[in-house]
């Protein structure tokens, strides 16, 4: 099996496709997300409050973000986004960044280029 998306929390651990099922996964904590984009072979999310699934994919939003994705039918996952020191955030992302589990980024998206 190949690993489609890995969650990283704020205690150092994380979870993926691999281990629990979307229902399962932690809600609470949540740093950084490493997932499977066709595009640019890894998209790496954080800096959310929030973090939903849909349509197969996580996505980031902030509060209104939120409360449009749960007005929308069906089944809903969301997981809550933490912040921490500066320092433990870099060295999350940079476990995320370079995980060898999942592709290699070929260019950044619009919603990863910093500010």
């Amino acid at each position: 099996m190949t690993i489609l998306w890995r969650v990283h929390y704020d205690d150092g651990r994380t979870v993926s496709n691999l281990e629990t099922a979307i229902e399962d996964v932690p809600g609470v904590g949540i740093l950084v997300i490493a997932q499977f984009n066709r595009d640019v072979g890894r998209e790496l999310l954080c800096r959310k409050h929030f973090y939903y699934w849909e349509r197969g994919l996580w996505w980031g939003c902030d509060l209104f973000g939120l409360w449009d994705y749960l007005t929308r039918p069906g089944w809903k996952k969301v997981l809550h986004g933490r912040n921490i020191e500066h320092n433990q955030f870099s060295a999350c992302y940079e476990r995320a960044r370079l995980d060898p589990d999942l592709p290699a980024k070929s260019a950044l998206l619009p919603s990863e280029v910093e500010e």
